[in-house]
């Protein structure tokens, strides 16, 4: 039975699509059968998906950020109860 998840993909599958969709963006005149993987489907998937990996890594130094304020105002809190 299907769930419907998005499966998700391993660094090193990651890393072979990317690598074949750039491979086959030098080949002349290449055009699949299915127009839903063109190569311009292709580099706008590639756009999103940078998008998206900069957008986690900014969310990422932001929660790193807010956990480290957090530190601070505790222990300013602790010093003041002491």
């Amino acid at each position: 039975m299907t769930t419907g998840a998005t499966p998700r993909i391993s660094t090193l599958q990651l890393k072979n699509d990317i690598e074949l969709i750039r491979a086959l963006s030098g080949i002349d005149g290449y055009t699949p059968h299915n127009p839903a993987y063109s190569l311009e489907s292709a580099t706008v998937a590639l756009e999103q998906l940078d998008k998206s990996e900069t957008a986690v890594i900014l969310a990422e130094n932001a929660l790193a950020a807010a956990r480290s304020a957090l530190l601070t105002d505790r222990n300013a809190v602790h010093k003041i109860a002491m």
